[in-house]
């Protein structure tokens, strides 16, 4: 890299170099395509910025367009979990594409550091937000990213003021209770989650709204309300099994019910996969490591990373929209059902 006196190169060196304007190396550098430069022309400023090492001055550049090419991703504690990977990943990629960066920024739920963050993001500035939170859920955002390009991620807020995308829990609950419906079962039992959360509520939906489809009664002997752990699952496996009439099937609220339950069933004499079925959700990486492997619903986090970035992009600069949009899950067809036959 060739570096002037005070430094590294400049415009005007990259102008002098390709024999140009500094205002045509400005166009280039920017893609100013009203500035009407030749292909040739173009090709030897970049030959000259590419043998020089010039580097453009981004912030410069953000001060005189208010646009600086950056995003930022705030969330709680979803960078610690095991769903943040594929989340930011769709947001991440979606954003490089566009030729966009994506600033995470993992606040643990503290207010005073998701202020911050916020404001300081403000200050450099970026263009957009994207908010996101670890479990569905209703949030609580700083006022100030109502008052600029906010889109909200697996949560929304209570008056439904700002734009959000979520997953279809609903759609995903009755998609696995139809699955074990069309393989015959009917005793279908479920270890809930509760309905603190919108994901608890909406897959409790998804399974009653199944049941009613097919003409079946809801049963509150077949439902178990958990902590959405492990343990719960294996004590309210028990629990279901020792019914008089006991479920040929269980729909576990997540994965790591669902691994409580193979432990219960273990313990008895059934055999998964064949005399009784299990359904889990949200396709954490566990799922396809018991044995039998887990059929189970997948949350479509990399789609919902995606979407988000992509909207921003598509409404650059929009404010107070209040688009709720739904994103559909995805059955993933294993071992651990069975069909019953007459």
């Amino acid at each position: 890299m060739v570096e002037t006196k005070a430094g590294k190169p400049t415009v005007s060196m990259v102008a002098r170099h390709a024999g140009v304007s500094p205002t045509t190396v400005s166009f280039v550098v920017n893609d100013v395509r009203r500035g009407s430069v030749g292909e040739i022309t173009r090709q030897r400023v970049l030959a000259s910025i590419n043998e020089l090492g010039y580097r453009p001055n981004h912030t410069a550049r953000a001060l005189s367009t208010s646009r600086t090419n950056a995003i930022a991703f705030v969330t709680d504690d979803i960078a610690s979990s095991p769903y943040a990977g594929k989340l930011i990943m769709g947001a991440q990629e979606c954003a490089w594409e566009s030729g966009k960066i994506l600033f995470v920024v993992n606040t643990t739920r503290d207010r005073n550091i998701i202020n911050a963050a916020v404001e300081m993001a403000l200050d450099y500035p970026v263009e957009a937000f994207v908010y996101a939170t670890r479990t569905a859920r209703e949030a609580h955002p700083p006022s100030t990213l109502y008052e600029n390009a906010t889109i909200l991620l697996n949560c929304d807020v209570a008056d439904k003021s700002l734009r959000s995308i979520m997953p279809d829990d609903i759609g995903g609950g009755r998609m696995a209770v139809d699955f074990l419906i069309s393989s015959g079962h009917r005793r279908i039992g479920f270890i809930a989650g509760g309905e603190s959360i919108y994901a608890g509520r909406d897959r409790m939906f998804g399974y009653c709204n199944a049941l009613s489809g097919a003409g079946i009664a809801y049963d509150d002997t077949l439902v178990r309300h958990s902590d959405w752990s492990a343990e719960q699952g294996y004590k309210l496996t028990h629990e279901l099994l020792a019914e008089n009439d006991p479920p040929t099937s269980l729909f576990c609220i997540n994965d790591t019910v669902a691994l409580g339950c193979y432990e219960a069933i273990k313990e008895t004499k059934l055999q998964i996969g064949r005399d009784i079925s299990v359904i889990g959700f949200d396709d954490q990486e566990m799922s396809a490591m018991l044995r039998p492997k887990l059929t189970t619903v997948a949350l479509p986090l990399y789609e919902m990373g995606r979407r988000a970035v992509r909207q921003l992009l598509e409404t650059p600069g929009a404010k107070g929209s209040t688009t709720q949009d739904k994103i559909s899950c995805r059955l993933i067809e294993r071992q651990s059902h069975a069909r019953l036959y007459p």
